[in-house]
């Protein structure tokens, strides 16, 4: 603590607890706890033990709590502490059975003409409305509901009155560097916060980087975010950590309406959402869907014992920000999710084709031993060639890394690839014509290469018609390498001349398939700092080629 903050007293302690901030309220009353017993200072040790009672059953309650509460709160109203005596009488009331427990709210209630605290006057107001309401007393629970409404405005007149006493101290000082900015500055920490959303992918800290942004921006106790997982709503995050329940109805309404539901003042409460809302304890309740569209990923929940007068809904537009963000980082987070599943089932077929690449290259390599007759030893060189032109891509694709860019020649890559097609080509009463002129080698990954020019010259195959050349024409200058394949086919439509090379494109009266190869084979040459295009040939046919920079 810095010099400006209240000292460590327990009404600091109680004020703490009454804003949410539970870690610090336990370890501030424990703390308080162990120096009165040390100082056998009865007259507060009563009371801290009080508050590490209410602690511990925000948690998980203790044996025997409801006894112990009552005993505690019998001593501190011996000793004249009359705000904790009540403190403990409703801990105790909360505890008990139907007739202990408004035995003990009339006891309690005897006591607050003497009581200071604006928020033991609120707990109070809560307790009677709370177990009015669930023994079946409407208008009872009506009277309380409304007392509950001012003992909760004048609880955050309390607070916001020491806040901005405190804030005051704090405007005369400089801030330090490792200090907590103020509600003055929550349209700047809104936006580092919607940056730091937009850059997170783990799922995980991601919906703990939102509970803990709701929290701190807004006047609230708590904040809980929930995923729509399988259409129930499933707590993911939540801060701070506090044993009591949520609002499952509101939370439904929110789910099903698609819209938020603001409760500012408990009193104004109907149905559902008021018996919810009285049995948390708390007079105010926002809740905000999370929206990918029209689907509901989430809900982003948010309560307080008590709030000042229309505050929380003078800060919803906060939370609808934060909202909305997170369903747009939760998209990113699921959308790079199912990309990395979809690469990893990649990599797992791969490795099987490899396994099965490999068994059908040891069979082409113990037929070129047995020795093939002429006839056969073209077809038995294509197989091998050909898979281990495959292994190689496979193999490449498997590595964590791409592959170093190297020297290649593209004039024996065109080589091989009119190779490994010639046969298929002759089936088909079709030939390529292969030129090359000149020193053509490129800097490039050769197995992307060669898988490029394979696609290239399987598509003039595919359209160029039978008893016609297919012109694959390698070529250098002292700016650029060169390759052109042009077949004699229908060419192309020429409203898609300038789409051809789009990822996934089919041009009308194309063949069927799915668009894939010429968007990879641009996608190589631009790795290679080359560019290719398309056109008609003069003469009938289309004329594909592609130009890389020289490698010195």
């Amino acid at each position: 603590m810095n010099e400006l903050e209240p000292p460590l007293t327990l009404d600091y302690a109680w004020t703490l607890h009454a804003e949410g901030k539970r870690r610090e309220a336990e370890r501030l009353s424990k703390d308080l706890l162990q120096k009165a017993i040390s100082a056998s200072d009865d007259d507060k040790r009563w009371p801290a033990q009080i508050l590490v009672l209410y602690c511990e059953a925000e948690r998980s309650p203790p044996p025997g709590i409801a006894g112990r509460a009552q005993s505690l709160a019998r001593r501190c109203k011996r000793a004249g502490r009359t705000d904790d005596a009540v403190r403990g009488l409703l801990l105790a009331a909360e505890f008990s059975a139907k007739r202990r427990r408004a035995s003990l709210l009339a006891e309690a209630e005897s006591l607050l003409d003497n009581v200071r605290s604006a928020n033991v006057k609120l707990a109070h107001a809560h307790a009677v409305a709370r177990t009015a309401l669930v023994e079946g007393r409407p208008a009872v629970a009506q009277r309380a509901l409304k007392k509950v409404s001012r003992e909760a405005k004048r609880a955050a007149s309390a607070v916001a009155a020491e806040h901005r006493a405190l804030r005051a101290r704090e405007a005369k000082a400089p801030r330090g560097a490792d200090e907590p900015a103020g509600p003055r500055d929550a349209h700047p920490r809104l936006l580092a916060m919607t940056l730091a959303l937009s850059q997170q992918r783990d799922p995980e800290q991601l919906f703990g980087m939102v509970a803990r942004a709701v929290e701190d921006l807004l006047d609230v106790d708590r904040a809980v975010v929930l995923m729509v997982q399988d259409g129930e709503p499933v707590v993911v995050a939540q801060h701070p950590l506090l044993a009591r329940p949520i609002s499952d109805p509101i939370i439904a309404q929110v789910i099903a309406e698609r819209d938020e539901v603001l409760v500012e003042d408990i009193a104004l409460a109907e149905g559902a959402s008021s018996a919810s809302i009285l049995g948390l304890g708390v007079t105010s309740v926002l809740c905000v869907p999370m929206l990918l569209g029209n689907e509901v990923v989430g809900v982003l929940y948010a309560d307080a014992r008590n709030v000042a007068n229309n505050a929380l809904g003078e800060q919803a537009w906060v939370l609808r920000s934060l909202a909305a963000h997170a369903a747009v980082a939760v998209g990113n987070a699921r959308m790079l999710g199912e990309q990395a599943q979809r690469v990893r089932e990649g990599h797992e077929l791969a490795h099987d084709v490899r396994s099965v690449l490999s068994a059908v290259l040891g069979a082409a390599e113990l037929l070129t031993e047995l020795g093939p007759s002429e006839a056969q030893k073209p077809m038995v060189d294509l197989i091998e060639t050909a898979t281990k032109a495959l292994v190689a891509q496979v193999t490449e694709a498997l590595a964590p890394e791409p592959a170093a860019m190297a020297p290649v020649d593209l004039a024996e890559l065109a080589a091989q690839a009119v190779g490994m097609l010639a046969i298929e080509a002759a089936a088909e009463d079709k030939h390529f014509n292969l030129k090359t002129t000149g020193s053509c080698i490129v800097l490039a990954r050769q197995q992307d290469l060669l898988r490029a020019t394979v696609n290239l010259l399987t598509n003039a195959l595919k359209y160029g018609p039978a008893g016609k050349d297919i012109d694959v024409t390698v070529k250098a200058t002292t700016k650029r390498v060169t390759l052109a394949v042009r077949d004699r086919g229908p060419g192309i439509p020429e409203q898609s001349l300038g789409r051809v090379f789009d990822s996934g494109f089919q041009a009308e009266g194309a063949e069927a398939g799915h668009g894939l190869g010429l968007g990879m084979v641009r996608r190589v040459i631009a790795d290679c700092g080359g560019t290719i295009e398309a056109k008609n040939a003069k003469g009938g046919g289309a004329r594909v080629q592609l130009a890389i920079p020289p490698h010195a």
